[in-house]
């Protein structure tokens, strides 16, 4: 929660604004969780990257399973 309110002026300041209908911006909120991913798995944005760019109900699971070999098997 501390977090969330150090950061919520800037990101509505970069916004513009608070919006009466919508106090608490759900980009405050994702842009936290974000972070936190990161610093736990720095790869792990990449693959949530593709799989925003992707459609959501046809990602075949061969190109995740096979993205994540290649990069764990030594060149």
């Amino acid at each position: 929660m501390d977090l969330y309110q150090a950061r919520r002026p800037a990101l509505l300041k970069r916004r513009g604004g608070l919006v009466s209908d919508h106090p608490d911006p759900v980009v405050t909120t994702w842009s936290i969780s974000f972070e936190k991913v990161e610093q736990v798995n720095p790869t792990a944005p990449e693959l949530l990257r593709l799989c925003a760019f992707l459609d959501p109900d046809a990602i075949p699971e061969e190109i995740l399973v096979h993205g994540i070999s290649s990069r764990l098997l030594p060149q």
